[in-house]
């Protein structure tokens, strides 16, 4: 029995003791432990005072759930040191300057009484850009001095002083970098410092004149139709030796030479009439013309008149091949559905016999029908008509292949059906 009874004392003994060292290690792992960054190694001062026991960091002696200051130690990675600069508990008093007084850094009601400091801090510099593009503004300089530390910083746009009780001071670890003002134009920022009794420094000013970015202008309004009452007229007048403001480069280039658009590529130039500066998008049926010569050098190049233009995949087009001597009417791609890979075409000798002249072309095109007719210089009845299951329905321009410098086009005009003459 009494062997019984022996056993029975020692598990009990030794579970009392692994309980209490249980609690001796929760405890002390992070309070009293040997290593860092324990809060014994980080304020050796503190060990033994008021301070050293659970409720520095949780809200009961017990344990649970933690209060602000411990719950900051916790976000900062279990290091104490890391937030003696922030006021937890928002008591004015940095976490520092309570736990060297001895009292709760995370306990808004206890925290050091003020004896005999009526020094004031010193502001001593406070500075932000003159000028910004942002409503938020960078504080580029805040500085203040004191004989036992500043804890606080505040900056707003009023300019009444004031107290150490006014709401947004903010502790001096985590002093503002930028503000941000709400509204633009000439804004003044003020800024004051304080000490953990209290004291609030003079005060410092400093202006920004904040200029936002506006929107973006409204694109210029199409230009009234020329006189003849087409929609788009074009001589080329304003083109430069690398294009013309009113005509949007596809491939290649064009440039103007002796006051007509000349294509300066040697294997494709593609340009459309641009969609800011006319009424033509999409070219809805009617007539387009333009006039068209070759140079003696360019013996295997192409002109072509566009319209229906989708994309560099699907237009249609009016061509005059020089080599093939021909006036070809045809499309590139199938335009959704609309397939029509037969080209239509018509031998011209004569006319290609005197290409370096000017010759002008001329595209008559049918919403209704879907027919284009096309007439060289002044025929009176079509030289070429080929029909499209769907016609008026893209952008109208110009192309020249195979024709470094031996394109030239001149006078392109463009009507729709409502104006047409």
């Amino acid at each position: 029995m009494r062997k019984r009874l022996t056993g029975i004392a020692l598990a009990t003994a030794a579970a009392a003791i692994v309980a209490a060292s249980g609690t001796a290690w929760a405890y002390g792992s992070y309070l009293t432990g040997n290593s860092a960054p324990s809060f014994k190694l980080s304020y050796p001062a503190a060990v033994g005072s008021r301070i050293d026991q659970c409720i520095l960091c949780h809200n009961s002696q017990s344990g649970g759930s933690r209060n602000a200051y411990g719950s900051a130690w916790a976000s900062a990675g279990h290091n104490f040191t890391a937030i003696n600069g922030a006021d937890s508990d928002n008591d004015t008093y940095t976490n520092l300057a309570e736990i060297q007084a001895f009292f709760f850094p995370g306990n808004a009601s206890d925290h050091p009484v003020a004896t005999g400091d009526t020094t004031a801090p010193n502001l001593t510099t406070f500075l932000i850009p003159a000028t910004s593009d942002s409503l938020t503004v960078p504080i580029t300089a805040l500085a203040a001095t004191d004989d036992t530390g500043v804890t606080h910083f505040l900056v707003r746009e009023s300019a009444a002083t004031p107290t150490a009780a006014t709401a947004g001071w903010v502790a001096s670890a985590s002093a503002p970098a930028t503000f941000t003002f709400p509204a633009d134009g000439l804004r003044t920022l003020y800024a004051w410092a304080k000490d953990a009794a209290g004291n609030v420094s003079n005060g410092l000013s400093d202006s920004v004149t904040i200029t936002l970015a506006g929107p973006p202008p409204p694109p210029p309004p199409p230009p009234p139709p020329p006189s003849d009452g087409s929609l788009f007229s074009e001589n080329f007048s304003d083109a430069t030796g690398s294009g013309d403001p009113d005509w949007e480069a596809v491939t290649g280039r064009f440039g103007k030479s002796r006051g007509a658009f000349l294509s300066l590529s040697r294997l494709r130039s593609l340009s459309l009439v641009s969609q800011a500066v006319t009424a033509l998008d999409p070219h809805a049926g009617g007539r387009i013309q333009a006039k068209v010569k070759f140079s003696k050098s360019g013996r295997r190049a192409v002109a072509e008149v566009l319209f229906d233009y989708q994309d560099a995949q699907n237009y249609r087009y009016a061509r005059l091949d020089r080599r093939l001597k021909r006036l070809i009417i045809g499309q590139v791609g199938n335009f959704g559905g609309a397939s029509d890979g037969t080209n239509m075409s018509v031998r011209l000798p004569k006319l290609f016999r005197r290409i370096t002249r000017w010759h002008k072309v001329r595209l008559d095109i049918d919403p209704v029908t879907g027919t284009v007719a096309a007439y060289i210089d002044k025929a009176a009845t079509p030289t070429l008509t080929k029909s499209f299951p769907l016609v008026g329905i893209g952008r109208v321009g110009l192309a020249a292949t195979r024709a470094r410098r031996a394109v030239f086009f001149d006078n392109f005009e463009a009507w729709d059906t409502t104006v047409l003459p």
